[in-house]
């Protein structure tokens, strides 16, 4: 099945306040423009979620590792029958809305949390969070990469309360740079 990805030019990049707290954000792009070629998707809306990861000097004492991988595994745009991709580009829309599968549970569990900080499983992956600088972290993520399971491991002995479903999964998945040579950008299913 050969790889579908979008070569895409950043168009839109957002600065975040600081004084956003940490958390899952939605970003909602709603079409306006009165161009006849646009005509027939006028006021139809689309959304990407993201997160905003808190300082580490904040001191959080949980962090929750939001399932990025998942959903990108899980993204049938633009084929029905993403199972069986061994290949998959984080840089395609999600189909639909927008909003990957499984989002909308997410997002409910993540207003019920306070004094809590976030990230995704791209950031674990990418060492761009430290599991162990927190007391407790939790996820639900089912796809790991062998860096994500070894940080959340050495977290877990370094004393950090690790808690996922069914434990810490075996590596499934690993990351490969884009066709453009960008660092992750291909989600690779592990045989």
């Amino acid at each position: 099945m050969p790889l579908t990805w979008c070569d895409w030019e950043p168009s839109l990049l957002l600065d975040i306040p600081e004084s956003w707290p940490p958390g899952l954000y939605v970003a909602r792009f709603t079409v306006e423009a009165p161009l006849l070629s646009v005509m027939a998707l006028r006021g139809r809306s689309a959304y990407v979620p993201f997160v905003v990861r808190g300082p580490l000097a904040a001191g959080f004492p949980t962090l929750v590792v939001l399932p990025f991988a998942a959903y990108v595994a899980a993204n049938p745009w633009p084929i029905a029958d993403v199972r069986r991709a061994r290949a998959l580009s984080l840089d395609r829309p999600f189909a639909g809305n927008g909003l990957p599968g499984g989002f909308a549970a997410d997002a409910a569990f993540v207003e019920t949390l306070t004094g809590t900080d976030f990230a995704t499983s791209l950031d674990l992956h990418a060492g761009l969070i430290d599991p162990s600088a927190y007391r407790k972290v939790l996820f639900r993520d089912d796809l790991w990469s062998p860096q994500m399971r070894t940080a959340v491991a050495k977290a877990s002995l370094s004393g950090t309360d690790v808690g996922g479903l069914d434990g810490v999964p075996e590596p499934s998945i690993d990351f490969a740079p884009g066709p453009d040579g960008r660092d992750d950008r291909i989600l690779i299913r592990c045989l």
